[in-house]
């Protein structure tokens, strides 16, 4: 698939990803002053698990965005409600769908002026704010246990009592947190070509740096 048509799709995917980003920090921020903007605090904590799902997905699909699924493939993806079969596909098709961080840093030259940008691997599992990177273990474990709790209806009570509710908020912006770290600056491994995505450029776009064609 052409490389520009690659980087289009796989900028769609983050945009509404920043979308749903943009909802959950809404949710949280009103579930701590107790208040909901849903008007209900069990179905404002399913709109959390809920957006947080959707954007795994969302960075799931994009990782595949350079694949020719084959039809079988194909009709899988689009038929899979369970969070394991969804992330067990998207391995096979992509084992390294999970993006990593960057640093993207400026070279200075001797006058002072920029020169141009280069990127460095970011070997630690902090960011420039001391946040940690979500890792792909706490993912697939969010992803497949606490998201799918909440994904359909229980015959038990999963929202719990106040304690319980508070406990949801905490665990969602603490997973949140880590996420935003990780994709404000990565790279990601597409089978033929490697990207590296500035999320949070000064206009507030995603901008795709750009692709590295692996030989």
């Amino acid at each position: 698939m052409p490389h520009n048509i690659v980087l289009k799709k796989y900028r769609i995917y983050m945009e509404e990803i920043i979308e749903r980003q943009e909802v959950c920090v809404r949710v949280v921020n009103a579930l701590k002053d107790q208040e909901y903007i849903t008007g209900s605090v069990k179905a404002d904590i399913d709109v959390l698990y809920l957006q947080i799902r959707k954007m795994f997905e969302l960075m799931m699909f994009a990782s595949i965005s350079a694949h020719t699924l084959t039809e079988k493939l194909s009709n899988k993806l689009q038929k899979a409600w369970n969070a394991e079969d969804i992330l067990r596909t998207i391995e096979r098709i992509n084992p390294d769908f999970f993006p990593k961080p960057y640093l993207l840093q400026k070279n200075i030259a001797s006058s002072g002026k920029e020169k141009e940008f280069n990127t460095h691997r970011i070997i630690q599992t902090k960011d420039t704010f001391g946040t940690s990177f979500l890792t792909k273990e706490e993912m697939k474990k969010f992803y497949t246990r606490d998201c799918n709790d909440f994904s359909h209806a229980k015959r038990e009570n999963k929202y719990g009592n106040l304690f319980d509710q508070n406990y949801h908020m905490i665990k969602t912006r603490e997973v949140l947190t880590k996420w935003v770290a990780l994709l404000r600056n990565h790279s990601v491994n597409l089978g033929d070509a490697i990207l590296v995505v500035d999320m949070f450029n000064y206009e507030g776009n995603v901008q795709v740096i750009y692709a590295v064609v692996e030989i």
